[in-house]
């Protein structure tokens, strides 16, 4: 199987996916590579290199095992995406809000597939690297399911906590998630619905910033809604 042609046309520009022609790409898509059958998808990360003034841990730190299972836990989940559970909130009801992701694909450590090198320590307490995962005919399902749906592109933008550190970094993917599942439903419904449940992947290249002591997670998903259940007594 001619992997790279397969994915011809379809979604890849960093380590998720963009409606491009592979066979089109020149060299300044520096975020994919290809082999004769496989693409290779790059992208690059950091973390901090010491925890931040005021973050306090239990166990001790290790900043390359934390990156690792940051780029690890991204990739994968832009590459195979999840399924979401929404409620919003409904103060009249009494509902409070909800929002629950699991990933299509059960996060593998380690993953034979994914590659981390160029590891760096810069002058800024950060340290960072360049991710790569190999994308062949044993996962190449997933991306044929993004393929066929035809979803919704929407900017995703979220907040964790510092203080959480690792678990806060992926707080901000979770609400960047459940805000741009939120604004889209909202543009589809007119009323607030019971509950929502959609497959939602990450899209393009995201920005991880800190922003009023908060990780900012700023960046793009493709969603297909499934369902939309309404509330059918007031």
């Amino acid at each position: 199987m001619n992997f790279p042609r397969f994915l011809s046309c379809f979604f890849v520009v960093s380590f998720c996916l963009v409606c491009v022609n592979l066979s089109g790409l020149d060299s300044s898509s520096s975020f994919l590579e290809r082999t004769t059958d496989d693409v290779v998808l790059r992208q690059h990360f950091w973390v901090f290199r010491e925890l931040p003034p005021g973050v306090v841990r239990d166990e001790p730190y290790n900043p390359e095992e934390v990156l690792e299972k940051y780029a690890l836990y991204i990739m994968q989940l832009s590459v195979f995406g999840g399924r979401v559970t929404y409620t919003p909130s409904d103060k009249t009801r009494g509902i409070e809000e909800f929002f629950e992701f699991i990933p299509r694909y059960p996060i593998k450590e380690p993953d034979p597939s994914f590659t981390l090198e160029r590891v760096c320590y810069d002058d800024e307490n950060k340290i960072s690297a360049w991710a790569s995962y190999r994308i062949d005919s044993s996962n190449s399902s997933y991306l044929r399911y993004w393929q066929m749906v035809n979803p919704k592109k929407y900017p995703a933008d979220g907040y964790g906590s510092l203080d959480k550190g690792l678990e806060g970094v992926f707080e901000a993917y979770r609400d960047g998630m459940k805000n741009a599942l939120r604004n889209y439903a909202r543009t589809i419904v007119k009323n607030k619905p019971r509950e929502i449940r959609a497959d939602i992947c990450i899209y393009g290249v995201p920005r991880l910033t800190v922003n009023a002591g908060r990780y900012e997670a700023k960046f793009e998903v493709l969603i297909k809604i499934e369902e939309i259940i309404p509330y059918t007594v007031f």
